[in-house]
């Protein structure tokens, strides 16, 4: 009979933490919480009082002295050790394709290795959030590589602090010719993102000769997929990296 005590997986992003309690084969509740680099008071602020969790698995991208301080604060709270997940040169089928693997973020890693779980097909991964990184992936779990752009946000924000221009919000829209600047800088973040996403789809379609399935995951992956043109199916898994700490959590050290 299987432990109703759940697993608490973490996914430790540049600016955000987020959390899922997981049991039974379900993810249950959830939550996130910017962190604007103060990782010990999210942790805090959050964590603290939930139940006990059986077992911690963390997806980290943080760096620095990081892991040690998610492995202290789950140790302090339940005295339990806190598995951070590392990238690889394979697990569960899915082959990286960095030179040096570990070199690829590992929320990355994590979103190869749930897409392929999910869908078994070439793909175009998505991940639009303080940055956009974008990953192909054959049907047989070979990692092509990928790109990594700015954020939406952040895209806004580089133009703004280097040049002259106003300081404005960013703005949703979908103009492609627009007649302010709120609306010029924004919309460009945008369409520049949607384009490359096409051209990244319209080449791995050429080089496979087949048509990919389109991830979309993160923040902004509805503003984004809002203004594809081309005829696509795309699918959206806003807890893609946590369905990718799910293989590990269910399979330790068997991957």
């Amino acid at each position: 009979m299987m432990s109703l005590i759940p697993k608490l997986l973490l996914d430790v992003g540049n600016s955000r933490l987020k959390w899922a309690l997981y049991c039974d084969q379900n993810l249950g509740t959830t939550g996130t919480v910017l962190h604007n680099g103060n990782l010990t008071e999210a942790l805090h602020s959050v964590l603290a009082e939930l139940p006990p969790p059986n077992e911690v698995f963390a997806g980290n991208v943080m760096g620095g002295d990081s892991d040690d301080l998610i492995s202290r604060f789950s140790f302090e709270q339940w005295n339990i050790t806190t598995q951070i997940i590392k990238t690889q040169a394979c697990a569960f089928g899915v082959e990286n394709g960095y030179i040096i693997p570990e070199r690829l973020g590992v929320d990355r890693w994590l979103a190869l290795i749930a897409a392929h779980h999910l869908y078994k097909s070439t793909l175009l991964i998505v991940d639009a959030g303080s940055a956009t990184t974008f990953d192909a992936l054959t049907a047989a779990g070979k990692h092509l590589g990928g790109l990594i752009l700015p954020g939406l946000e952040l895209m806004q924000e580089s133009l703004l602090s280097k040049t002259s221009i106003p300081r404005v919000e960013f703005t949703v829209t979908e103009t492609l010719f627009a007649s302010d600047t709120a609306e010029a800088v924004s919309g460009a973040a945008i369409q520049s993102t949607v384009a490359l996403i096409e051209r990244l789809h319209s080449t791995l379609k050429e080089s496979t000769g087949c048509i990919p399935h389109l991830i979309l995951t993160g923040g902004n992956a509805s503003v984004v997929g809002a203004q594809l043109t081309e005829q696509k199916e795309v699918f959206y898994e806003p807890d893609l990296v946590m369905k990718g700490l799910i293989r590990f959590a269910d399979h330790r050290g068997l991957e």
